[in-house]
């Protein structure tokens, strides 16, 4: 199982990530993600993997039901959860560029497989704001 983070700033805008460097066209964008470890629950991995990959701490507001998609050819459950704003500064040093994108501009970037169905719904909620 991955766990993955919709970190919302204050402005509405969400955090998307990639690992891809910048000559590499198109680069694949996703929402920060990592495994949840068999000893722990998808919402203590998910505020560890946010600390270990961004350096920052957040709070979770609500967790979604896992979603079964394609990751790297292995069917994989993942586990949304919606954040507040991070407490601290971005240090994401593990990651090639951030991005923070309002959710109408979220189809202007390329996500990977199991991001592009969280993306048309954040994009169709969007729309019918």
């Amino acid at each position: 199982m991955l766990a993955a983070a919709l970190i919302e700033r204050f402005d509405n805008h969400l955090l998307i990530v990639t690992s891809d460097p910048a000559d590499v066209v198109p680069r694949t964008w996703h929402f920060p993600r990592g495994p949840v470890q068999s000893d722990e629950f998808a919402e203590a991995a998910l505020r560890r993997i946010v600390g270990e990959r961004l350096g920052v701490s957040v709070e979770i507001v609500v967790g979604q039901p896992p979603i079964l998609c394609d990751v790297d050819g292995v069917e994989t459950e993942v586990r949304y959860f919606f954040c507040g704003s991070p407490v601290g500064a971005l240090d994401p040093a593990c990651y090639a560029a951030v991005e923070w994108v309002s959710p109408a501009r979220l189809r202007n970037y390329a996500f990977d497989a199991p991001s592009q169905p969280v993306v048309d719904w954040l994009v169709e909620t969007a729309e019918g704001r």
